[in-house]
């Protein structure tokens, strides 16, 4: 049995994966302290619980969205502590590369050319640095790009908001539409375990992603025919905005071939969660804009 460790496990990444992984307890023991139960912005307290537990696998999801230096901090109070842990997965972001320089398919090594001025992807991509630049074995860095699922921020995210949007009674709309590399939490979880499970990696930092970039406006038609819309999609602006996508030939040249799941099936997990949700009380509700 593997001892594994998610760190931010009350965001939408950890508590999925605190969850997936949850459902097989005959293979993993999954620890996921809350903040209150470890500060892992103070070295101390990461020291000790890490030098408790010694789990095999680090599941770093966690960041201080308002600091850089407390994100920067809590990987080094981490990496600081590499005896007592085997392998560190840092979910890194694809907003490591200058949003000012988005091109599509970009490479893991397209972040040498400028860094972001964003404080969340600049604690990313510093992180991201020192993942890559670091003599320390089995640490990675997982730069994810688009990715969705049942327990993301509904009032913000775009395929949540929309299913939300339709069960409120209110059209479906986008503000631009755009290509988009967008992943469900059940791949990342997948590939997750490949990683865990995977002694022969030759590389510190992969793009999680699928390569196969899909415009907003496609999603947002499958939401309409999945839940027999009438209204036509609203789409606010004219135009695209610039592609977000990855290459993900790292990946694959390390895990092989892999099946993403089809957007299709994803959105009707979604759709299926948000009615559950939806006839249980008015939580999710979204008022006109």
């Amino acid at each position: 049995m593997k001892k594994i460790l998610i760190l931010g496990g009350t965001g939408f990444i950890g508590k999925s994966l605190k969850e997936l992984f949850s459902e097989d307890q005959k293979q993993y023991q999954i620890f996921s302290p809350t903040r209150k139960e470890l500060n892992i912005t103070k070295y101390e307290e990461c020291y000790s619980y890490l030098k408790r537990i010694k789990p095999d696998i680090i599941i770093h999801a966690s960041v201080d969205i308002n600091s850089v230096e407390n994100s920067v901090g809590m990987l080094n109070n981490i990496l600081a502590n590499k005896r007592f842990f085997g392998k560190l997965i840092f979910l890194g972001s694809g907003g490591e590369y200058n949003p000012r320089l988005y091109q599509p398919l970009m490479k893991e090594d397209f972040t040498k050319n400028s860094y972001p001025e964003n404080g969340y992807y600049l604690s990313k991509f510093i992180c991201g640095r020192e993942i890559e630049f670091s003599e320390i074995e089995n640490i990675f860095n997982l730069r994810i790009f688009g990715i969705y699922g049942p327990y993301e921020l509904y009032q913000k995210r775009f395929i949540s908001n929309n299913i939300c949007r339709v069960l409120s009674g209110l059209p479906i709309s986008l503000n631009k539409d755009m290509n988009f590399d967008y992943l469900y939490i059940d791949d990342l979880f997948k590939i997750i375990k490949i990683f865990i499970n995977s002694n022969s990696l030759n590389y510190k930092t992969y793009n999680v992603c699928s390569g196969k970039p899909i415009k907003l406006s496609y999603l947002a038609n499958q939401i309409k025919e999945i839940m027999n819309v009438k209204k036509e999609v609203i789409i606010k602006n004219k135009g695209l905005n610039p592609e977000y996508s990855g290459d993900p030939g790292r990946l694959l040249k390390e895990i092989g071939h892999y099946n993403f799941i089809k957007h299709s099936d994803s959105i009707k997990a979604m759709v299926n969660f948000f009615y559950k949700k939806f006839s249980i009380n008015n939580d999710y509700f979204i008022k006109e804009d």
